[in-house]
């Protein structure tokens, strides 16, 4: 089983707060003017250990709703995002850090296909 999954609702929340804070503080008054309606998402997790990649996923869930909570994103949902793509990279642990890319995109440029919608 996920250990991110078995965090307790008060870990979770800090996460939440964590990320909200982090996300906020990195636009400061950058961010659109309109959230992007399709975006394409590029997290690279720096740090001293290894992350399983499903616990990697679960990172990012705070991330992706943040973006979304503060107009950066229109959506967190793989209709507007796809599958973000999250790496890992090895650094010393004073130089840790979490690096996103958002880019505007085109509704062709999200391999949608594998996704069954249920429409």
């Amino acid at each position: 089983m996920n250990s991110a999954s078995n965090l307790s609702r008060w870990k979770k929340m800090e996460l939440k707060n964590l990320w909200q804070n982090r996300v906020r503080v990195a636009i400061g008054n950058q961010g659109p003017r309109e959230p992007l309606p399709i975006a394409r998402v590029w997290i690279t997790y720096r740090g001293s250990q290894a992350l399983d990649y499903d616990n990697m996923l679960y990172g990012c869930k705070h991330l992706l709703d943040s973006l979304e909570k503060f107009g950066v994103i229109k959506n967190d949902g793989p209709k507007f995002i796809g599958v973000p793509v999250v790496r890992w990279g090895k650094c010393k642990r004073v130089d840790a850090r979490t690096l996103v890319f958002v880019a505007e995109a085109w509704p062709d440029e999200l391999d949608l296909s594998a996704w069954d919608w249920g429409e």
